[in-house]
């Protein structure tokens, strides 16, 4: 827990939303859960020269059009320049 946000965290200590149906769950957890995975991601491989970036972070809007219309949430650049979307 300590890679994740404390906004993120809050939601995932949230009765209200523990609570909910796993549909439900889901939508309300989307735009976190892309923070919490790109968070994990961070931290498992930054150290072997990867960069992940949320397509909301500034540092790539050159390599992206807009937001979801490409289609991916997460972007990981490998250390040859590779770009894996996800």
């Amino acid at each position: 827990m300590d890679i994740i946000e404390e906004d993120d965290k809050i939601l995932l200590e949230n009765n209200r939303i523990a609570n909910m149906s796993r549909i439900d769950w889901g939508k309300t957890m989307a735009v976190s859960n892309q923070y919490i995975q790109k968070n994990i991601l961070r931290y498992m491989l930054e150290k072997f020269g990867y960069y992940i970036y949320s397509t909301d972070d500034i540092e790539i809007n050159h390599l992206i059009n807009k937001n979801n219309s490409s289609g991916y949430d997460l972007l990981i650049i490998t250390p040859t320049n590779k770009n894996i979307r996800i």
